[in-house]
């Protein structure tokens, strides 16, 4: 399972990035010179991420990086390998349906998240993405709150505050515990509610 959000992030935008090629509109534009010599095989390239991201997806961190990935996730893309995956018998019935479950609960993930953020109290909020912060960390300079996945991504490309142009590297940092628990307490808070409202309408 991953501990560290950063790395899902990674690994979720990677995969959600080759599904949507192989099977998105760009499809046509992805050409390979010398398939032969490079050993591509577009099925073969499918199954392999389709492989690795049933592996991945044992942690909740990765389904959740990959629901929070709006550049490269789509869920109608995803249907569409689904169903490459069913007419070409690429994968036995068992890891598709799998695969199609997992993407429910992405599914689930992305609706819980947009009604979490829509009823969060503003200094939950990320202020650059608008995102319910995860891990909240303060800029020295600044003293602005941030998530720290985002102003990690951000320090990766420059090593500056976005709010004051300052001087910032990842070691600056400084960690808001007391924010984060309210925040997990709320997350937890909701969960809570959106269980008892499924088990109320069943």
């Amino acid at each position: 399972a991953f501990e560290d959000d950063i790395m899902a992030k990674r690994m979720a935008t990677m995969v959600s990035f080759y599904l949507n090629k192989l099977n998105g509109r760009q499809v046509r534009q992805l050409i390979v010179a010398n398939p032969r010599k490079y050993g591509f095989r577009s099925r073969e390239f499918l199954r392999q991420l389709v492989h690795i991201f049933l592996n991945l997806s044992v942690s909740r961190n990765f389904l959740e990086a990959v629901a929070d990935d709006e550049r490269s996730y789509d869920a109608k893309i995803f249907q569409r390998a689904i169903k490459a995956l069913r007419e070409k018998r690429m994968l036995p019935a068992a890891k598709i349906n799998r695969f199609e479950s997992l993407l429910a609960q992405v599914s689930a993930i992305q609706k819980q998240r947009r009604e979490d953020e829509e009823n969060a109290p503003s200094k939950f909020l990320d202020p650059l993405m608008a995102t319910l912060i995860k891990d909240p960390v303060r800029l020295p300079t600044s003293k602005v709150i941030m998530d720290r996945s985002v102003i990690v991504q951000h320090l990766r490309n420059n090593e500056t505050d976005p709010f004051n142009r300052a001087r910032l590297t990842e070691d600056m940092l400084e960690d808001v515990p007391e924010l984060k628990q309210e925040i997990d307490d709320y997350i937890a808070r909701r969960e809570q509610e959106a269980a008892s409202t499924s088990k109320e309408e069943k």
